[in-house]
């Protein structure tokens, strides 16, 4: 499967809760394609800060990814980046 655009970025604001779930407005394959950045810039590491889920191809919502928050989510302006290859299995 191909999917049009290869790399996305996506803001969304963080308050401070316990487990925040953040609905991400776009798919991806592999949680690893995934890089979330803290409100200062800091770069976030997958399954200790965070875990990706509905990272399938079609999602199990179309179009979106979630992400939870491991602990204390931020508070303030968490960045969502996808980097994907250009063909996904099928």
């Amino acid at each position: 499967m191909a999917i049009n655009i290869t790399s996305r970025k996506e803001t969304l604001t963080g308050n401070a809760s316990s487990n925040q779930v953040f609905t991400v407005p776009f798919e991806c394959e592999n949680a690893s394609d995934v890089t979330v950045y803290d409100p200062s810039g800091n770069k976030m590491q997958l399954d200790t800060d965070y875990s990706v889920t509905n990272n399938t191809m079609p999602g199990v919502s179309s179009n979106t990814i979630t992400v939870t928050w491991i602990g204390t989510s931020p508070d303030g302006t968490v960045t969502f980046y996808r980097n994907s290859e250009r063909t996904q299995l099928v």
